[in-house]
């Protein structure tokens, strides 16, 4: 379980680093 968990936190994090790109590529809208 805890290694389930370590892979949810670093994919977590991985998918928010993405989407932050993602977000600055079309244009950061807040």
């Amino acid at each position: 379980i805890l290694i389930i968990s370590w892979y949810i936190h670093v994919f977590a994090k991985v998918v928010e680093m993405v989407s932050m790109n993602q977000m600055d590529r079309c244009g950061n809208v807040e």
